[in-house]
Order: C-alpha cells, then sequence, then structure tokens
C-alpha cells in the first residue's frame, strides 16, 4: 500500500533524524552492510554500549530500524520495508511541474527587452533635417 504524502513526509522527518549527528550515520551505514547486535557495533565505533544502544533506540522509534532479541543481545537493521515505502511519493513530488529553467528564463526575458527596445524606437517620432541639395 502507497504512502501518503504526509506519512512520507513523516518518515523522511525521521531518516533525516537519524542522518544527524556524528553517531547516528555511522550506526546507519554499518548497519546497511547487514544486521548487528548492540555490542558488535559499540565494538566498531568504539562507543560505550549504552551510548549506542541510546541511539539505536531513539532510530528505533522513528521506525527506521527494526529489532529482534537474540537471547541476550538484540540484532538491529534497517527497515527497508518501511524505507522503500516511500518511492512513490517520492516519485509523485517528482513529477510535480517544475520551473523552467533559468537560461530559458533569461533568454526570453532578453528578448523581451529588445523587443521592448525596438518598439520604443519605432513608436518615437523622427526627426529629420533639411538639407540643401545642390544640382
Amino acid at each position: 500500500m502507497a504512502l501518503s504524502i504526509k506519512e512520507a513526509v513523516g518518515i523522511l522527518s525521521a531518516v533525516g533524524y537519524c542522518l544527524s549527528g556524528k553517531v547516528r550515520p555511522q550506526l546507519l551505514d554499518l548497519l546497511r552492510r547487514k544486521p548487528q547486535t548492540v555490542g558488535e557495533l559499540a565494538e566498531m565505533l568504539e562507543l560505550k554500549q549504552p551510548l549506542v544502544s541510546h541511539h539505536l533506540g531513539l532510530m528505533f522509534e522513528a521506525g527506521v530500524l527494526a529489532k529482534q532479541r537474540n537471547g541476550k543481545s538484540v540484532m538491529y537493521a534497517i527497515n527497508g520495508e518501511k524505507l522503500s515505502r516511500l518511492v512513490k511519493p517520492l516519485e509523485l513530488l517528482a513529477a510535480a511541474p517544475a520551473l523552467p529553467k533559468l537560461a530559458e528564463a533569461e533568454a526570453e526575458a532578453e528578448a523581451e527587452a529588445v523587443v521592448e527596445t525596438v518598439t520604443e524606437a519605432v513608436a518615437e517620432p523622427v526627426e529629420v533635417a533639411e538639407a540643401e541639395v545642390t544640382v
């Protein structure tokens, strides 16, 4: 089932939050490769387990991560199913009408300026000086 734009924005907001700071992007990068436990992640990042657990908990609450208990340890993984539901709403947003390209807009403005200058020049009366004609 496709998400509404409002739901997609909510998930994108959560993903944006998970990309902030120094620790969470590192955790996402490690979890992108394979599901891992808090202990494994803490060891790889050389951080204390409570700190890693705190960040993983925030990311889980945001819906970006999934978790599964394996005995005493908890295995974390990226919640690909939820994140993949963002594709259709993002495609809808990407298909929205775009602004004209800057170069096209500038060229059009220049053409309008030339037309205006020519129109003004033609509309002004032209003074013709009398000249002596010798035969």
